[in-house]
């Protein structure tokens, strides 16, 4: 299976399952949360280690270095900023 998630909007999502190494996989409508849908049938899919961490710590670096430079950070500013 492969789930697609989009780093902006859902990259602390991405971040969480990855340290987890887990997450839970439920059927819903747009806006359900797991606190109003407690009683719903759900799968825990194991999120195991492949070696994907250290690819995702450099997109996710990427991406955030970006956005500040967007913000108008200097570049050595964002690195910092954006590793810190």
């Amino acid at each position: 299976m492969v789930l697609e998630f989009q780093i902006a909007s859902q990259g602390a999502l991405v971040d969480l399952i990855l340290r987890s190494r887990a997450f839970y996989l439920q059927v819903g409508q747009r806006g359900d949360r797991f606190l109003t849908t407690p009683g719903h049938p759900r799968l825990i899919i194991d999120a195991p280690n492949t070696g994907f961490e250290e690819v995702w710590d450099k997109l996710l670096l990427e991406h955030v270095t970006k956005y500040l430079r967007r913000r108008g950070m200097a570049r050595s500013d964002a690195k910092v900023a954006a590793a810190d």
